[in-house]
């Protein structure tokens, strides 16, 4: 089957199966604030329901100051209901009645006619979706085109929440794609992790009257200052160490799309096999933690990554992938001396506790496509690029382990959250 008609075949084969319960939209009531995420914004267990680190987390905050808060999970969402933290509602059908319809538009009227076509009876239905809902604001990560939009003819604010890596080069994010982009499809505002984030954002976003605000990683700030009455982050924490030894522990994060970036057939579609080799001959003298995206845990890559892990190293001492994939991310840095990534924005996280990290996809030096990824963090020398060579990591491994972790200040009191959350609280009037 051509490759092309393969993936559209793929897509409605799996937004039939989400389509097997109704939409809940039409049940959402008055709210003060929207929370709108996608399933694999929510690859965290908590109290068995999946958890949106980032975006739940600020939720609870707004919570506590006394707004009203509520979610949407975005098509084609498995994740909605009570299998969902804040039982967010689903539009599933409602989207796939829009596409389906869509593709006859586009065999009868063209491509172009098909595209403003679909984003417009999208715009309608999530137009419909914030009039019940009439918040005050929405926060999303990513927020699509057709929610913007609604969002503007509505006069309701769209907050985009940082969530992963900002620089040039992004595909979302980045000044090369967004110079001409129309104001109506993007959010109104960003909320940015750091002064990094916001300066590669502010070369586009200035001229164009979007607004940044930095406000820390709301996830990583909870686990810094924690609550002594906060469930989730006591649980995690007491639920101890996954390698008792001496052994230097290794945090290994894969990235999804693999096989986009390394298009040798005999690719495994995990990891380069210069790094497989290093993990299998160290396993004994380092402990390795080989942490699953959330897109291997949740979406269409979890078969075969799962299938690779267990084929090259089960059952070996020294090397896990579970309980360090369910973990939340802060609680795993604890545990971990250097980390080695092809490209995962961990390599921002991990710099926050002073832990040098290695990067292994060459598009990420200067000249290449990706050249401005953990650009600040590279030019801290606590980032580095490496040869794709078996010697060459263990090298890096053994000088980076004898160097110990750098010393970081990065886990001040972070206000900035604190003040965004009031403000929003003083304009609603609930403070």
């Amino acid at each position: 089957m051509n490759n092309k008609y393969f993936k559209l075949y793929s897509f409605f084969i799996n937004a039939i199966k989400t389509c097997r319960y109704s939409d809940t939209w039409q049940s959402l009531k008055k709210c003060d604030v929207l929370l709108v995420r996608n399933d694999v914004d929510c690859a965290y267990m908590h109290q068995g329901m999946a958890y949106g680190h980032l975006i739940d987390t600020i939720g609870e905050l707004f919570d506590k100051k006394g707004l009203v808060v509520r979610s949407v999970a975005t098509p084609y969402a498995k994740l909605f209901g009570n299998s969902a933290f804040n039982t967010p509602v689903n539009l599933n059908r409602a989207t796939l009645l829009i596409d389906s319809f869509g593709i006859i538009v586009r065999l009868l009227k063209g491509a172009m006619f098909y595209t403003n076509w679909v984003k417009r009876y999208k715009i309608r239905l999530w137009g419909k979706i914030l009039k019940k809902a009439n918040p005050s604001f929405i926060i999303a990560i990513m927020p699509c085109e057709s929610l913007c939009q609604a969002g503007k003819l509505s006069n309701v604010l769209v907050y985009d929440l940082q969530h992963g890596v900002i620089a040039d080069e992004h595909w979302y994010y980045g000044y090369k794609t967004r110079l001409d982009a129309d104001v109506r499809d993007l959010p109104d505002c960003f909320l940015c992790w750091d002064i990094q984030s916001k300066t590669y954002l502010q070369k586009w976003t200035q001229e164009k009257g979007i607004g940044i605000n930095v406000i820390g990683n709301p996830w990583f700030s909870r686990f810094a200052f924690p609550d002594r009455d906060d469930q989730l982050v006591n649980h995690a924490i007491n639920s101890g160490k996954i390698f008792n030894n001496e052994n230097p522990t290794i945090l290994f994060t894969l990235a999804w799309g693999m096989r986009k970036e390394y298009l040798d057939v005999d690719f495994n579609g995990v990891m380069i096999a210069e790094m497989e080799k290093v993990i299998l001959e160290t396993c004994e003298k380092y402990n390795w933690l080989l942490r699953l995206h959330p897109i291997q845990l949740l979406g269409k890559e979890k078969k075969s990554a799962i299938s690779y892990l267990n084929d090259t190293f089960k059952n070996m001492n020294g090397i896990e992938w579970e309980k360090c994939s369910q973990l939340p991310l802060p609680v795993i840095l604890h545990q971990t001396d250097i980390h080695i990534t092809d490209s995962s924005t961990v390599t921002i996280e991990a710099s926050w506790f002073g832990i040098r990290t290695g990067i292994l996809n060459q598009q990420i030096s200067r000249g290449g496509k990706h050249e401005s990824y953990y650009l600040n963090e590279r030019n801290e020398g606590i980032a580095e690029v490496l040869l794709q060579n078996k010697d060459t990591i263990k090298k890096w491994i053994s000088d980076r382990l004898s160097q110990g972790r750098k010393k970081q200040d990065c886990f001040q009191r972070n206000n900035m959250l604190t003040s965004f959350i009031e403000e929003k609280a003083v304009n609603i009037g609930v403070v």
